[in-house]
């Protein structure tokens, strides 16, 4: 019977890379403050508050699924280690 070897430190560096994806993808609050003193008209200044929150949240939904996707390497790692131990228990 062969004997299944997993070389996680690759699945690990992946996992590491997508986490650190996610601080590149948030936003940064002030992006969507109300700046009307700043640009000097309501006008422009409450849609791109608005269109900045909807950014906002999309860029944490990103966020959010790249913590998710991150965590499924070294899920496999783990899995396939526990089969392996399993099927040598059963022979």
């Amino acid at each position: 019977m062969s004997e299944l070897r997993i070389n996680a430190s690759p699945l690990h560096e992946v996992s590491v890379r997508i986490t650190a994806g996610v601080s590149v993808v948030r936003l940064d609050a002030s992006l969507s403050a109300f700046r009307a003193d700043v640009l000097g008209t309501t006008v422009v200044a409450s849609p791109l508050r608005d269109g900045s929150v909807q950014q906002a949240a999309r860029a944490e939904l990103v966020a959010k699924s790249l913590r998710e996707v991150a965590r499924y390497p070294l899920s496999a790692v783990t899995s396939f280690s526990e089969a392996d131990a399993a099927l040598a228990r059963a022979f």
